[in-house]
């Protein structure tokens, strides 16, 4: 087996004199290895490689089977100090393409193999049985919206929100359908009877701002998307 196949932690660097990421990216060809060819090894990414980014790298060892971990400056003088093998990218696309899996540790494979199996036996938990409906429960509907209202940092009023869950309801669906509408046509802006422009008013409250509440409603408007088609995610 190859010396750095053995190596726990593999510590890839690029040339100090090289100042960009970008100036050679692309310029060499990623071979084709086997599967899980670099399972068992983790590896340390530091500085920056000459053609590939750091996040193309790391991506490239998972893609094989290999997994790589982030440290402080303090934990990296540790490693280094005990001398562990440093690879180039030139070393790592090598390994790829010649390491063969079958010098891989089974105990290492069997580990994958058992977290593939309980990944598979998680996501067919998570498939609907028969006889039940495809529509989410109001808790997981209302943990969605309020998920993405997070993240856009906004603060929906809890009444649209209750309004949005209860989809069941016919004036919630025809709310819902108004603010599809309005999604479709929001470059003209709102134009809609009277229904409409409570349910607005509604739905807006509370904001500082068009810019604001324009935001507020692209914001329920796929909140119910995402109800309509019973699909929790972005």
């Amino acid at each position: 087996m190859d010396s750095w196949a053995t190596t726990r932690w593999s510590l890839c660097s690029r040339s100090p004199n090289i100042k960009s990421a970008f100036i050679f990216t692309g310029s060499k060809e990623i071979p084709e290895g086997q599967p899980n060819c670099l399972a068992g090894l983790t590896f340390l990414f530091t500085g920056e490689l000459e053609s590939l980014s750091r996040e193309e790298a790391q991506t490239l060892c998972k893609l094989y089977g290999g997994s790589w971990f982030r440290c402080s400056a303090k934990k990296l003088e540790v490693i280094a100090k005990h001398k562990i093998t440093t690879l180039t990218e030139d070393k790592i696309l090598e390994l790829i393409g010649t390491h063969s899996a079958s010098e891989v540790d089974p105990k290492v494979l069997k580990k994958q193999q058992d977290e593939i199996k309980k990944i598979k036996q998680a996501a067919k938990a998570m498939e609907p049985t028969k006889g039940s409906t495809a529509r989410p429960d109001a808790n997981a509907i209302r943990s969605r919206i309020m998920c993405i209202a997070f993240r856009e940092k906004l603060k929906g009023p809890a009444i649209a929100i209750d309004q949005l869950v209860a989809g069941s309801q016919s004036d919630s669906r025809q709310i819902i359908n108004m603010l599809l509408v309005w999604k479709l046509q929001s470059g003209e802006g709102p134009s809609k009877p009277m229904e409409f422009d409570d349910a607005r008013k509604i739905l807006t409250r509370n904001c500082a701002g068009l810019a604001k509440a324009a935001k507020k409603m692209e914001l329920l408007s796929q909140a119910a998307d995402l109800i309509l088609d019973s699909d929790l995610v972005d």
